[in-house]
């Protein structure tokens, strides 16, 4: 399939931008899932994420949401940093350019497999092609000029 390509703007956790080439889709994913951590687990966080920026909040209930950029490993490694904080077994706090990512498996309630949470980790600023992103409710971005 080809596609359209176009260069993202990302604002990083330093204020600093990050260009990205990324392809135009019309869609990446369907709705995806953020399930909230345990009590146990969300005390230690708290507590070892008081002096931390991090890339997005901690989930206190199941989100749903869209996925609208899918970072390739053609960037991946120019945005995780090197610091990883092990909080519990598959639960992890890892440094970022956008902050600490965390990153965990969730048990999926009835079979004994865990699956990975997919986490969203958000940027306030994004650009392309000299226009302004803006996520709109279904998912789509509307775009303005800058």
């Amino acid at each position: 399939m080809k596609t359209k390509s176009t260069t993202l703007k990302v604002r990083l956790k330093d204020g600093n931008y990050m260009s990205m080439t990324a392809n135009i889709v019309p869609s990446i994913s369907g709705v995806i899932q953020r399930h909230p951590i345990s009590l146990e687990h969300k005390e230690k966080l708290l507590a070892l994420t008081q002096n931390l920026t991090l890339a997005d909040t901690i989930p206190t209930e199941t989100e749903s949401n869209s996925l609208e950029l899918l970072v390739g490993n053609d960037y991946y490694l120019d945005i995780i940093e090197s610091e990883k904080i092990v909080v519990d077994t598959g639960l992890y706090l890892i440094s970022s350019k956008f902050g600490w990512i965390l990153s965990w498996r969730t048990y999926s309630g009835n079979t004994e497999e865990y699956s990975n949470d997919i986490n969203n980790v958000g940027s306030s600023d994004c650009s392309y092609d000299g226009k302004q992103c803006r996520s709109s409710s279904d998912g789509s971005y509307d775009e303005k000029t800058v």
